[in-house]
């Protein structure tokens, strides 16, 4: 139990049976996670102690996370790095009918809640415990308009009251933990939902004086601006891969419902750009230009009839030394463990090639460190 008691110790349930309840469990199913709740307890008894502790007014998630949230802090700075993940994922309830926390996912009859968590990772893929486990239930889907006009009508609805304001959210979060572990750098990633202006606007206005990094895959190929403020001839992807490749790399793709495992070798692109934020942006709420880093990491040589693996990443922070464009792609990478998390939370803790055993494989990409070209920039 030393384990359960050093990450809960201090968590406060309002009654001292309580707090010594949500130990216990914790570490009976830390030591049988593979197991059931009834067969983690091992009694009757102690499953009925269990499920009553569920069920208890007086124990909440925000209560429960705020002592492993602790724990999580103090791991935090004692890393040089530490990369804050966020990534959706829908929790699908249809078949309980009687829950009124729940809304249409994809469709009226998939009904369920949808989580935004954000994990800490280092850059070794070490999991060092989720940050915030953000939920909500939609209360209807949107109507099936055409793409103009649902577009019109979405910029109509304030930013803070849209789902996407969770990215926003996620980075929130970040910049918190960056204030608290001041020596540690950390950095939000995300995929490419999470490739918004709000957020970059949200960085760049930051008067923190310890303030945290994002990187971002992108989700379009961007207008770009040169330095007077006039757009440039080519947009985003082109002009940086009209540069020459700072390197290569090397990794393992995973077979997958499509294709076999296969070695993927990659050549990496970075280049400095100007984003230059939407125009409604920039004239309803003074958004600022954006100096960013692109890093392009594009497959050379595909199978035939494949297309190229190729991630498109924005980020802003600085190159040096320590940090080239190989990192960051290593740091992107290190974004799977969020997946990871996720099928562990729906299918346990061993399906579909996920374990929480040390030792086996991931089902997403791994670098081969000894299989890296990096030019010396």
């Amino acid at each position: 139990m030393d384990w359960a008691m050093r990450e809960m110790g201090t968590v406060e349930l309002g009654e001292q049976r309580l707090n010594h309840r949500v130990i216990a469990l914790l570490d009976r199913l830390g030591a049988s996670a593979q197991a059931s709740i009834p067969v983690a307890c091992g009694s009757w008894a102690e499953t009925k102690a269990a499920y009553r502790l569920f069920v208890n007014a007086k124990v909440n998630a925000e209560k429960v996370l705020s002592p492993h949230r602790q724990a999580i802090l103090e791991r935090i700075k004692q890393e040089k790095t530490v990369l804050i993940v966020q990534d959706t994922t829908p929790l699908n309830f249809s078949g309980q009918l009687n829950r009124t926390d729940i809304g249409p996912l994809t469709g009226d009859k998939h009904r369920g809640i949808l989580l935004h968590p954000t994990v800490a990772v280092t850059p070794k893929r070490v999991c060092l415990g989720v940050i915030d486990n953000y939920h909500w239930s939609r209360e209807a889907l949107r109507g099936s308009e055409n793409s103009k006009e649902k577009n019109r009508e979405n910029h109509k609805i304030p930013f803070k009251v849209k789902e996407s304001y969770r990215w926003v959210m996620g980075y929130q979060k970040a910049q918190e933990i960056a204030r608290l572990a001041e020596t540690t750098r950390i950095v939000t990633v995300a995929d490419r939902e999470g490739d918004l202006s709000d957020l970059y606007h949200e960085a760049y206005t930051s008067t923190q004086s310890t303030s945290a990094y994002w990187l971002i895959r992108a989700i379009r190929n961007r207008r770009l601006l040169d330095a007077k403020g006039n757009f440039q001839r080519l947009k985003m992807i082109e002009m940086v891969k009209n540069t020459q490749p700072v390197g290569t790399i090397e990794l393992e793709l995973p077979a997958s419902t499509h294709s076999g495992r296969r070695q993927v070798q990659q050549a990496i692109y970075a280049a400095q750009v100007r984003l230059n934020p939407p125009d409604r942006k920039r004239k309803k709420t003074s958004h600022e230009i954006v100096e960013a880093y692109v890093v392009i990491a594009t497959e050379l040589n595909p199978p035939t009839n494949q297309a190229p693996i190729e991630w498109v990443l924005l980020t802003h922070v600085d190159f040096n030394d320590q940090v080239t464009p190989y990192v960051i792609v290593q740091w992107y990478l290190c974004r799977w463990q969020i997946e990871v998390y996720f099928r562990i939370l729906k299918s346990g803790c061993q399906t579909g090639g996920v374990s929480c055993v040390a030792g086996h494989r991931s089902p997403y990409p791994l670098l081969s460190a000894d299989k890296c070209a990096m030019a010396q920039r």
